[in-house]
């Protein structure tokens, strides 16, 4: 993406006024003296130079950087690692990934990024934040933001979003893969004789579009993303209340931790936010306590431990979905451009 040329919009109007200053002379001639050619890395150099950061130099580790972890057992779409020999460009993606970029932009700060396993160990060693952190989770840090939020829902075939009724979850027939968290949800809540066994979510989703099933149960992030991957499958609401996650930061780095809060603030308030989780979450990209099914078994998430579970379901039910790094295919283009600014098409 590097090498692609990106080419300044001229109005028609423009061009009329230029070709008539310069006479009969061919059109060639005038796009040729009127139109700047730049590469993509360039073009973003001089975004980010044309910025001045939001935060002091000590407020990161690297001056006019900000250093971002991500979990190594992140589940997609939250975190997805591409082929890096096809496209060095995209060897990263996913919602923890845009949303760090577009915060960054906001902070005037260019991004890079480093895989974590233990969030208090990295902020106080290798990044200045760790991306999708459960605010349970707080353990000599601070979570800021709730960026995602993620629980066990339904799946539907069709466009209804609206959460289904307890007497249409009682009666329908719920593909869940075998040995998963969404099975345990199913169980809490009083469904696991409705359980259609299927040895993948993949598989269950198939079942779904066979018709040999009425629901699909499974991480909400997961099925908002195959969903999206295959069309026409929408939430049916979530089985228990919703886990939030945010980023976190070192508990003594008040800087940071204010400057992150408005600018998250702000990718909210500019619709970077909505969209960023509208392409990789689908109908499942906000997530609130009206988006629960009623009337069944409570299924409360009760600690940071339901919470990672939940996460770690996640990512065993979209192992075979990640083969491929495109996202949702709903018209959507899947290049990271979607999040405005410098940040957009960079690693």
């Amino acid at each position: 993406m590097g090498g692609t040329k990106v080419r300044a919009a001229l109005l028609c109007g423009a061009l009329a006024v230029s070709a008539t200053l310069m006479g009969c002379r061919p059109v060639e001639d005038v796009l040729d003296q009127t139109i700047v050619l730049t590469t993509a890395d360039d073009y973003f150099a001089e975004v980010r130079s044309s910025r001045l950061p939001l935060v002091s130099a000590e407020a990161t580790k690297h001056e006019g950087v900000l250093t971002v972890g991500l979990r190594n057992a992140q589940a997609s779409p939250l975190v997805i690692v591409g082929n890096e020999t096809d496209d060095a460009d995209r060897s990263v993606e996913g919602v923890d990934v845009d949303v760090a970029r577009a915060v960054a932009d906001e902070l005037g700060l260019r991004v890079e990024f480093a895989y974590v396993a233990d969030v208090a160990t990295a902020l106080g060693s290798t990044c200045d934040v760790v991306m999708g952190v459960n605010p349970l989770e707080s353990n000599g840090f601070d979570v800021v933001g709730n960026y995602v939020q993620t629980a066990t829902a339904l799946f539907r075939s069709g466009t209804d979003a609206t959460p289904a009724t307890a007497d249409e979850v009682r009666a329908a027939r719920i593909a869940v893969q075998a040995g998963s968290a969404a099975g345990q949800t199913l169980e809490r809540v009083g469904l696991a004789q409705n359980e259609v066994v299927c040895p993948s979510l993949v598989d269950a989703f198939d079942a779904l579009a066979s018709g040999d099933a009425d629901f699909v149960a499974c991480s909400s992030a997961a099925g908002g993303y195959l969903g999206g991957t295959r069309g026409g499958i929408a939430c049916a609401g979530t089985l228990e209340p919703p886990t939030a996650y945010g980023i976190a930061v070192s508990s003594g780095n008040s800087e940071l931790t204010a400057a992150l809060t408005e600018s998250l603030m702000s990718v909210e308030n500019n619709g970077t936010l909505n969209e960023t989780r509208r392409i990789w979450l689908g109908t499942a990209g906000m997530l609130g306590e009206d988006a629960q099914v009623q009337g069944l078994a409570s299924a409360p998430q009760s600690a940071a431990t339901d919470a990672s579970a939940s996460k770690e379901n996640a990512a065993q039910t979209t192992s075979e979905a990640t083969q491929s790094p495109d996202a949702p295919s709903d018209g959507t283009s899947t290049e990271t451009e979607v999040v405005a600014g410098a940040n957009a098409a960079t690693l």
